[in-house]
């Protein structure tokens, strides 16, 4: 498969060479020069009008990620040159983003991200785009001589947003109650459990499952507080936003794994065509947008269940008190509203899209599940 990998050129000495002027310290001054030298890499990219640009993986990610972590340091008490050092990890943590292109011949077909952040990790290994993002980074820090400790604590932040999927052994979602922390998740969390018994009632016990092997890890261990805000304000939607952020970010991810379909030309024919190849493309990507929706409330659950585990081993390991414990479930606070929200959205996209169907308008059907989907519909395709 043919594969996409941009890397523009240093453009740090482009940038305004100032700082803001709450930072105290020289190493603050030098973490946020970085930061923001990573922000125009990023923008420069991965935004509309970059070399390669992102639907989800752009710099409004980055921002969220950052106003995310923001929340999190008097919590665990930071001090400004670790909450420092902990964005510029995060301005870099995605700056690479190298994937192979899907089969041009598929139009459901997704791309594949080169994931890896150390060796062991298959098949990229110190190739994947984690471990290439360190790389632009640690080259940076090398230039302002930051100390050993410092590069190995921002290698571990960047590690631990490495991700994996499982869609269990059957490729139709991993089992909510075959998580070995499934009981503990639900008795820390009842509202939880009553959720996930109502989606049960539903037919929905599975999910897509992300995991963040070294994140989780580390956790198992004992977790530096950049690393485990980092880790949690990464995948951090389900949690923290309202649902329409939630459902907007989530669109986002699924418009840039599916290469094909968003491709100008590829919309055009699918919106206004009118060939039995056209009719059977458009009913393929309805299929696959559904079935995207509805793995999406899976996903949504797991992370509830994840950030269960996560308060569990924080508490075993006494990294955090009830104090802390209260403060971190305030911000992780919208867990179980976007799982049934989610849950609703699924339903509502589902019969939408029959009604219009069933109203024999069916390509206006799809230009409306488009929409709800938050797809850029070129002007020429609507009246």
């Amino acid at each position: 498969m043919d594969e996409k990998s941009t890397v523009p050129e240093d453009n740090t000495s482009t940038i305004e060479d100032k700082v803001k002027d709450t930072a105290s310290t020289e190493f603050e001054k030098t973490c946020i020069f970085i930061a923001e030298n990573g922000h125009q890499y990023h923008k420069t990219v991965h935004d509309l009008g970059g070399t390669d640009p992102k639907e989800y993986h752009n710099l409004g990610h980055i921002y969220t990620v950052e106003d995310r972590a923001k929340l999190l340091p008097p919590i665990f008490k930071l001090s400004a040159d670790q909450q420092a050092e902990m964005l510029m990890a995060i301005a870099w943590h995605d700056s690479v983003i190298n994937y192979d292109l899907p089969d041009s011949n598929n139009i459901v077909a997704m791309i594949k991200r080169h994931g890896g952040a150390t060796e062991q990790d298959t098949p990229y290994g110190l190739q994947g785009n984690e471990a290439k993002s360190f790389e632009l980074l640690n080259t940076r820090m090398l230039q302002f001589n930051f100390s050993q400790e410092s590069l190995d604590t921002v290698k571990s932040i960047i590690s631990a947003t490495y991700s994996k999927a499982d869609l269990g052994t059957d490729f139709q979602g991993a089992i909510f109650s075959d998580y070995a922390f499934y009981k503990i998740a639900l008795s820390q969390n009842p509202k939880l459990a009553e959720t996930i018994q109502f989606l049960n009632s539903n037919g929905i016990d599975r999910g897509l499952h992300i995991s963040q092997p070294y994140f989780e890890e580390m956790l198992d261990q004992g977790v530096e507080p950049q690393v485990l805000i980092t880790a949690l304000s990464d995948l951090g939607d389900v949690g923290t936003a309202e649902k329409e952020m939630f459902f907007r970010n989530g669109d986002a991810e699924m418009r840039e794994l599916f290469y094909n379909i968003n491709q100008p030309g590829t919309l055009q024919r699918l919106i206004n065509g009118a060939t039995e190849q056209d009719k059977k493309d458009r009913s393929q990507v309805v299929d696959t947008f559904i079935k995207w929706q509805k793995t999406e409330v899976g996903f949504a659950v797991w992370q509830a269940l994840r950030f269960e585990k996560t308060i569990y081993l924080l508490n075993q390991h006494k990294i955090i008190d009830s104090e802390q414990e209260t403060a971190l479930r305030g911000v992780f606070n919208h867990f179980t509203d976007n799982i049934i929200a989610c849950y609703r959205r699924l339903i509502d996209v589902q019969q939408t899209y029959t009604k219009y169907v069933e109203q024999d308008e069916e390509q206006q059907a799809f230009l409306n599940l488009l929409e709800t989907l938050h797809y850029r519909i070129p002007s020429s395709d609507v009246d």
